[in-house]
C-alpha cells in the first residue's frame, strides 16, 4: 500500500501497533513503592509481554516501508510494545508530516531508552505540529525536525527544562511527574497538563504554574495527613473576575477541582486520583475558602459532593446565577440526591439568592412535580423571584413561594 502511495504521489496516514497480546500478571505491592501510604497493601496488575520473533521481522519490514514513504506521510503513529525500535531509517525529509507518535513500552528501569537521532527526517519536518514521545529521549537539546512542534506529549523533564531551545514553538504541553518547571518553558505555554507529588507541591510550585492560562495538575497525595496548597492557583484570578467552579467525582477513581473564567479562556484545575474521604474533603474545603470572596457565577457539582458545599460556602453563594448538578450514571440503582461522603454529616440547603438557572441531570429519576419540589427545597435556598429549572433537558419555570415552600 505504501508503494502505491509513493508511485501515485498520494498522501497517507500510518498506524502500527505491536503492543497487543498482553500477559497480565497480578501481584501485591505496598503503597510505599508508589510513594503512597505504606500501611495499606493493595493488588495491582503488571504488564509483561513476550517478544514474538515474527513481530520483529514484520516491524523491520514495516519500518523499511515507512522510511521509503516518509515524504508522503501526513500522520505517523507507531507503538512498538516491548520491541526495540529502530529509527535509523527515518532520514528522508518529511514535508507533509503533521502528527507524529512514537511509543516504546518500558517495563523496567533497566531497559534501554532509545534516543531520537539529530538526523531525524534530515532535520526537515516544517509542518510537524503534534508530537507524542513515550519511552524515548533526545540525543541532544536540539533536534531540527522537532522545532515546529506546537502540541507536545513528552515525559522526560530534563529536556523540558531547556524547552525554549528544544521546542521553541511549543504551546501545549503534557508531561509526566515533575517537581518543577522552568519559567522559560512556562512563559511559552497556552496549556499544561502535568503531575506532582504532594511533598514537592508547595506554594511556589503553584505560583509558577499560574502564568499558564490553562493548567491541569494531578496531585499524588502520599498520606491522609498531606495537604496540597492548590488554592494558590486560584488566588491568581483577579478579585472581580466572574468565575465557574467545577467539583467532579468519578466513583472509586478521582476527584477534580476546577476554577475557570466563564469563557473558559483561563482554566486552573487539580485532579486527585483518590476516592474522596471526609478528611480529604475537609482540607479541600479549606483550600477553596478563597472563593468565598470571589464572584462565583456558575457551579457544576457532582451530587456526591453536594453535601460539602455548605462547609465551603457557609454563608451561601451570593452571586451564583447557574447551578448544575450531575447524578451518578454508572449504577443501575437510583441514588438519593443528597449523598454526602460522611452519612453523619447533616446537609442543609445552600443559599443562592440570585439563582437564575438550576440544571439537574438525573438519568434514573422520574419524580413527580411534588417530589421534585421537595427535593429542590431540601437542597437550595434561591431568592423569592423566578428561576429556570432544567431537568434532564426539559425547562420548567419555578418560583420560591416562601419559607418552607417549594
Amino acid at each position: 500500500m505504501l508503494a502505491y502511495v509513493r508511485e501515485h504521489n498520494l498522501r497517507a496516514s500510518v498506524t502500527a501497533n505491536y503492543s497487543s497480546n498482553l500477559l497480565l500478571l497480578e501481584h501485591t505491592v505496598y503503597r510505599d513503592e508508589l510513594d503512597l501510604d505504606s500501611r495499606d497493601p493493595f493488588s495491582v496488575q503488571a504488564k509483561a509481554e513476550s517478544v514474538d520473533p515474527e513481530n520483529v521481522i514484520r516491524t523491520e519490514r514495516l519500518m523499511d516501508a515507512i522510511s521509503a514513504a516518509v515524504p508522503f506521510l501526513v500522520k505517523l503513529k507507531v507503538d512498538w510494545g516491548p520491541m526495540r525500535p529502530n529509527l535509523s531509517g527515518l532520514v528522508q525529509p518529511a514535508p507533509q508530516l503533521r502528527k507524529l507518535s512514537l511509543v516504546h513500552r518500558i517495563f523496567s528501569v533497566d531497559d534501554d531508552v532509545i534516543e531520537i537521532p539529530e538526523t531525524l527526517f534530515a532535520g526537515k519536518a516544517p509542518v510537524l505540529r503534534r508530537l507524542r514521545l513515550k519511552g524515548f529521549t533526545l540525543c541532544s537539546s536540539t533536534i531540527p525536525a522537532l522545532e515546529s512542534v506546537h502540541v507536545l506529549d513528552f515525559n522526560t523533564p530534563r529536556y523540558l527544562l531547556d524547552a525554549p531551545k528544544t521546542f521553541p514553538d511549543v504551546r501545549h504541553l503534557t508531561t509526566g511527574r515533575s517537581a518543577s518547571h522552568s519559567n522559560g518553558t512556562l512563559s511559552l505555554l497556552h496549556s499544561l497538563v502535568t503531575s506532582v507529588r504532594s511533598d514537592h507541591a508547595d506554594q511556589n510550585y503553584f505560583q509558577a504554574l499560574a502564568v499558564v492560562p490553562r493548567v491541569t495538575v494531578t496531585c499524588f497525595v502520599r498520606g491522609h495527613e498531606d495537604q496540597v496548597p492548590f488554592s494558590t492557583l486560584f488566588a491568581a484570578f483577579p478579585v472581580n473576575t466572574p468565575l465557574r467552579l467545577k467539583l467532579s467525582h468519578r466513583l472509586g477513581d478521582s476527584f477534580l477541582v476546577s476554577v475557570s473564567t466563564l469563557n473558559r479562556h483561563t482554566v486552573r484545575a487539580c485532579l486527585f486520583p483518590l476516592n474522596p474521604s471526609s478528611k480529604l474533603l475537609a482540607w479541600i474545603a479549606e483550600e477553596l475558602e478563597i472563593l468565598r470572596s470571589r464572584r462565583l457565577l456558575e457551579l457544576d457539582v457532582h451530587h456526591h459532593l453536594f453535601g460539602s458545599l455548605n462547609s465551603i460556602f457557609p454563608n451561601g453563594i451570593p452571586d451564583l446565577r447557574t447551578l448544575r448538578v450531575q447524578r451518578a450514571t454508572i449504577t443501575t440503582q437510583h441514588i438519593p440526591f443528597i449523598a454526602p461522603m460522611d452519612p453523619l454529616v447533616a446537609v442543609s440547603p445552600i443559599r443562592c439568592p440570585r439563582l437564575e438557572r438550576y440544571e439537574l441531570m438525573d438519568p434514573f429519576g422520574r419524580p413527580t412535580s411534588e417530589n421534585l419540589a421537595r427535593e429542590l427545597s431540601a437542597t437550595i435556598q434561591p431568592g423569592n423571584g423566578k428561576f429556570e429549572l432544567v431537568y434532564n433537558g426539559a425547562k420548567i419555570l419555578a418560583r420560591r413561594t416562601g419559607a418552607g415552600g417549594g
